[in-house]
């Protein structure tokens, strides 16, 4: 894939900041994809590499709920919530709205997990109007998804 092409052209390269943004590309093709635990390595790799660059902003790649996904879908659950709590808080007193949707989107998810669908639903309902408000379509499709799946489980 393109994504894996520019993974390794990064790494030929030792370009450490586009090798993350290229290893997320990767890791949201294999969750998409459905090979979860790739994903899983993959983001964790991406968490590290941010980490290291000691990035803060969360907007400057929405790699963490892309990685409470592929968290909740290796049952790993608590991780899952423990990520979105620690940046949900940074999300916030920075004013990244669009983050916090990302989160929201994955706590949802994990609601469903739980067995929680009606809040679960509700909470992704609302994601996918704003979103929608937003203006990103691709974003807002993933919710419309993600509460299909929900209210499948309901």
């Amino acid at each position: 894939s393109y994504a894996r092409r520019s993974v390794q052209a990064s790494e030929e390269e030792g370009d450490r900041v586009f090798l993350s943004r290229s290893r997320y590309a990767l890791g949201r093709v294999q969750l998409v994809n459905g090979d979860v635990a790739a994903a899983l390595e993959t983001l964790r790799r991406v968490q590290a590499d941010e980490r290291a660059q000691s990035t803060v902003d969360p907007s400057m790649l929405r790699w963490h709920e892309e990685l409470a996904e592929a968290l909740l879908a290796n049952d790993a659950g608590d991780e899952a919530l423990a990520l979105l709590a620690e940046v949900r808080p940074v999300a916030e007193r920075l004013g990244r709205s669009t983050v916090l949707l990302g989160c929201d989107r994955a706590y949802a998810l994990c609601l469903a997990a739980e067995g929680r669908t009606d809040e679960a639903a509700e909470l992704l309902t609302r994601t996918v109007v704003e979103f929608g408000r937003a203006g990103l379509p691709l974003e807002r499709g993933r919710a419309l998804i993600a509460l299909a799946r929900v209210e499948r489980r309901r």
